[in-house]
């Protein structure tokens, strides 16, 4: 089994020596490299920036989606009633029924 390495380049970045400092505190303290720390970190960024991408995407889908069904059918809550409804859910005891849709 053969495992192709990445291609890799070295980035140079400035930050301030409070921050250095404590990445060479926290590297000590994890017995890692600052190196190692800064290359998790910046991978970790990435994920979290993807995956915020990915949920954009799939609520402006549902949004579209919500649209089309809603030009197609004409069925629709007003605003009254969704905030009546999420009101109760905050007041009452016995919270209401989600209202149902109408044209």
């Amino acid at each position: 089994m053969s495992i192709i390495a990445e291609k890799t380049a070295r980035l140079s970045v400035e930050i301030p020596e409070s921050i250095k400092v404590q990445l060479k505190s926290l590297a000590i303290e994890k017995e890692r490299s600052v190196h190692f720390l800064m290359k998790r970190a910046i991978n970790e960024f990435l994920s979290r920036e993807e995956e915020k991408k990915a949920l954009q995407k799939a609520f402006f889908d549902e949004a579209e989606e919500a649209i089309q069904h809603y030009e197609e059918t004409g069925l629709h809550l007003t605003h009254e009633e969704v905030s009546e409804w999420l009101t109760s859910h905050k007041t009452d005891n016995s919270p209401k029924a989600i209202p149902k849709c109408h044209k």
